[in-house]
């Protein structure tokens, strides 16, 4: 038996209020963009590294707040700065939370995939046995290890060689 690396289960329920509080969580920040393709592309020409350059900007306009543009008082260039602060930190939260997902989810196939050839190789084994059933079932799954190459075998499993 396979060794299971995520022993969880969620209900609907779970699933309703994980929801639920993401889309609180997206109420809460209803200022988030959605950008075109077109606007991203246009806004990637700028986005190469400027934070050096705005940290160092936001420096100036503090010690010489004379230069600021009359149309962009500091105080908005300050709430652009402290909002980009916090969005960032946010954003790292949900990087890394965004990647233990995607890494149970492999995990999770893995494990199901390990379980599903277990199923596969009793369903042949129990064919070449004579099970009328199984060898329907076996037949019905073999083509998933068909060559998908001209000369190229494919190798579910190196013991299917080997027993088959």
């Amino acid at each position: 038996m396979p060794i299971i690396k995520v022993n969880a289960d969620m209900t609907e329920e779970n699933v309703k209020q994980v929801y639920r509080n993401l889309e609180n969580i997206e109420a809460l920040m209803d200022f988030l963009v959605a950008l075109s393709k077109e606007e991203r592309i246009e806004m990637e020409k700028i986005k190469r590294n400027p934070t050096s350059f705005i940290n160092q900007i936001h420096i100036f306009i503090r010690t010489n707040p004379e230069f600021m543009p009359h149309m962009a008082p500091a105080s908005e260039f300050d709430r652009l700065i402290s909002l980009h602060e916090k969005l960032r930190g946010i954003d790292v939260f949900l990087d890394a939370f965004h990647k233990k997902v995607k890494d149970t989810i492999t995990v999770l196939e893995f494990d199901a995939y390990t379980i599903a050839r277990l199923y596969y190789k009793a369903a042949r084994s129990l064919a070449k046995e004579g099970a009328v059933e199984a060898e329907r079932i076996y037949k019905e799954l073999s083509p998933y290890f068909k060559p998908k190459h001209r000369g190229k075998k494919a190798q579910p499993d190196e013991s299917e060689e080997k027993t088959g």
